[in-house]
């Protein structure tokens, strides 16, 4: 997945477009959703966090991972 290059180099900017298109075309694609958790808390945006971690959690009601983000989502 192009997303998972710019994100792995750090650029967040060009990342988004392509987690987008990718979840146009699989909105269940748990691993893009991911992706996208961490690159919306990398850039601060608590909101987007939280939405994708509802969309996880519909997914896949029983990832722990994404209990921990919404604890420390939370904190902040």
């Amino acid at each position: 997945m192009i997303a998972g290059i710019y994100y792995l180099n750090g650029d967040a900017q060009n990342t988004l477009p392509y987690l987008d298109k990718t979840l146009a075309l699989n909105q269940n694609d748990t691993e893009a959703l991911l992706m996208k958790v961490n690159l919306h808390l990398y850039l601060k945006d608590k909101e987007q966090a939280v939405d994708c971690c509802e969309k996880l959690r519909k997914i896949d009601p029983q990832n722990k991972e994404i209990d921990e983000i919404l604890d420390n989502l939370e904190k902040l």
